[in-house]
This record gives structure tokens, sequence and C-alpha cells, in this order.
């Protein structure tokens, strides 16, 4: 079990979205987390995409531009 454990224990120097490129979808029609908190989430980000979709949006009706 502690074999198990151990990559929890490991020391992290830096989070990954700090240091590598980022995104994040707004899904419009969530009633779960307002358009406002998702903006406000979204700043950290390189890369913000708007997809008029509830909370958990199928990938497959993404586009890109």
């Amino acid at each position: 079990m502690a074999r198990l454990l151990r990559p929890f224990a490991d020391h992290v120097s830096r989070a990954a979205w700090q240091t590598g490129p980022t995104s994040y979808v707004i899904t419009e029609l969530d009633n779960s987390l307002p358009v406002e908190l998702q903006e406000n989430m979204a700043t950290r980000t390189n890369d913000v995409r708007l997809l008029p979709a509830s909370h958990t949006p199928h990938p497959a009706r993404m586009v890109t531009a």
C-alpha cells in the first residue's frame, strides 16, 4: 500500500498550468457554475473558448477555430 501512495509524497516545485499552455472552455448554459465564475477561473489560462453547452459538454460538440 505504501508503494501505491508514494507519488503523493513527491515534492512539486511548481504547478504545470503555470509553465505550459492551458485552456478553459466556458460553458454558457451551465447551471452549476455561473459564467462570471468561469470567466474568473479562465483568467489563468492562455486560451478561452465559449461553448453553448451545459456543465459537462461532450467533446464531440467542440469546434476549433
